[in-house]
């Protein structure tokens, strides 16, 4: 982003099949991203990091363990990681 450009927020919800990760692969594309910052949890990220992967459009993407991102006791939400990414 430039300087004086403001940041738009769009918010969607997706499910964990296929199918739907493919809907959020062509929300991500259509809305130009570039960038996807993944934390590690368990297992969760790899179909997410799999269908992102296999796209043309060549995501950056960057795996983070969760415990070096932390927010201090009581502060961390959604929409903050989020909008830091």
């Amino acid at each position: 982003m430039g300087t004086g450009e403001k940041l738009q927020v769009l918010r969607r919800v997706f499910g964990t099949c296929t199918a739907e990760l493919e809907q959020l692969r062509r929300f991500l594309r259509e809305n130009k991203v570039r960038r996807v910052i993944l934390e590690s949890i368990g297992v969760y990220w790899i179909p997410v990091r799999n269908v992102l992967e296999r796209d043309e459009w060549k995501f950056d993407l960057v795996l983070v363990n969760p415990q070096h991102v932390r927010a201090p006791q009581g502060e961390k939400t959604d929409d903050k990681v989020a909008a830091a990414a």
